[in-house]
């Protein structure tokens, strides 16, 4: 029998880059930063997640969290039924005889 070298063998790592965010379940505790001077702990719901390097330049990796993006289609129709919205709201403020 022949053993695959090292290089042959497919690698544990995720398939996403250091500066991809990825989508996963946060089934322990993590801190999102909301604004420059405020946090929120999230726990057992999907987040986003990515590596990156510290701040400090130490060269250390960690982890950034943030809450997932919406889908570009949930936007569009998001937007769709407010334009309906508003378009109906516009129509009955407007007087009749013009």
């Amino acid at each position: 029998m022949k053993w695959l070298a090292r290089r042959d063998v497919g690698s544990a790592r995720s398939s996403h880059s250091e500066g991809e965010w990825d989508r996963w379940f946060a089934w322990y505790p993590v801190v999102i930063a909301t604004s420059k001077f405020s946090a929120q702990w999230v726990w057992l719901e999907f987040v986003e997640r990515k590596w990156s390097a510290g701040i400090y330049g130490t060269g250390r990796k960690k982890r950034r969290y943030r809450l997932p993006k919406k889908e570009v289609r949930q936007r569009l129709r998001n937007l769709s039924e407010l334009t309906r919205e508003l378009d109906a709201a516009w129509s009955r403020s407007r007087p009749r005889g013009s």
